[in-house]
């Protein structure tokens, strides 16, 4: 497309206030301006698989400590996986960003919200309240641990948080923005980042758990880079993660990436600024009015049997090489995470 840059525009800004709950619409495209050009930049950067290590580290030692908790002295017990898996990533992830002073008591409103989510972007009368009362708990417990925790010592930071979420507070708060926009939009963070981890953590699991080829494969693969490489559960739990990104995980980081393409659904639209006309693979024109909206159809990407074969059977090892090497897909027909230089 041909100055796509200056054709397309994002809408998504009208969603900020829905989703955080922040009612004043006239500050919607300032807020969503630092969010996007500072506020993500920094969280990003904080992502990325260099500095990505400290959050990693702790979210890793606290995740085995909860799920072993779970066994107790028993040698077996019953759960249930979406309730397991929910529950243990969202207190990890929270001690690893927020640091353990964190009240990961909130459990339980944090899922309110999340589960109510879609009422709330609906905007459906009653039935959107108890998402937002779940909401508003977890903001009255995230703006009580911002003013008890920020030091402004050192360009500022939240004592016992992680580098990112300091990072992330910092630039919302050199904003000209409320300390409750504040809090509300860094919810927003979070909520993406538990939401989009408990999600991705459950279906991978679901589909090694009833796959028993796939469960063997990959369990006899992690037990042999243990016994070859880390020597024990805590010295693999300890390591960078830049360090597991080698070789010895080919088949399990496959199964993660298959796992995406099967579940992931991301969506974002583009307002059309100006008439513009896209070549089509068929060598059809397509035309675009002024004030449309435009967005790709992902899922239909991710099952269309030209690109992927049998695209609807779970293949652990799709994205292995004959060498049995992990290859990480084609990002033109591969796009779990969205794309683009405005992605929500």
């Amino acid at each position: 497309m041909q100055n796509s840059a200056k054709a397309m525009d994002v809408f998504e800004f009208q969603m900020i206030g829905i989703i955080t709950g922040i009612t004043d619409r006239s500050r919607m495209p300032y807020l969503y301006s630092v969010v996007e050009h500072k506020a993500l930049m920094a969280f990003a950067y904080g992502m990325t698989r260099r500095t990505y290590g400290q959050s990693a580290m702790a979210f890793n030692l606290d995740l085995q400590k909860r799920m072993l908790a779970h066994l107790g002295d028993q040698p077996e017990v019953t759960v249930s996986l979406l309730a397991f898996v929910q529950k243990c990533i969202f207190t990890s992830n929270s001690v690893a960003l927020l640091g353990p002073h964190f009240d990961i008591d909130i459990f339980d409103e944090f899922m309110k919200f999340d589960e109510g989510i879609p009422m709330i972007l609906r905007r459906i009368p009653i039935l959107n309240h108890p998402g937002i009362q779940g909401r508003e708990s977890v903001v009255v417990k995230l703006s009580e641990y911002i003013q008890r925790r920020w030091r402004d010592e050192d360009g500022g930071y939240l004592e016992g948080a992680s580098d990112v979420i300091s990072a992330v507070v910092r630039e919302l708060k050199a904003a000209d923005m409320t300390h409750m926009e504040l809090v509300r939009l860094l919810n927003g963070f979070l909520w993406g980042s538990h939401s989009n981890h408990m999600r991705t953590t459950f279906w991978v699991m679901a589909y090694i758990l009833t796959d028993k080829d796939a469960f063997s494969r990959i369990n006899t693969e992690i037990r042999t880079a243990l016994a070859d490489k880390f020597y024990d559960i805590d010295a693999f739990l300890n390591m960078d993660p830049v360090t597991l990104d080698g070789p010895d995980f080919n088949l399990l980081t496959s199964t993660v990436t298959e796992v995406l393409r099967l579940t992931a659904l991301p969506a974002s639209f583009r307002e059309v600024l100006q008439d513009t006309i896209i070549a089509g693979d068929n060598g059809e024109s397509l035309y675009l009015q002024k004030g449309e909206f435009v967005t790709a159809d992902v899922r239909g990407m991710h099952f269309d049997s030209d690109i992927y074969d049998d695209p609807e059977t779970f293949k652990a090892d799709r994205f292995l090489d004959n060498q049995g090497i992990y290859k990480y897909p084609n990002e033109k027909t591969f796009a779990v995470f969205g794309g683009g230089s405005h992605v929500v």
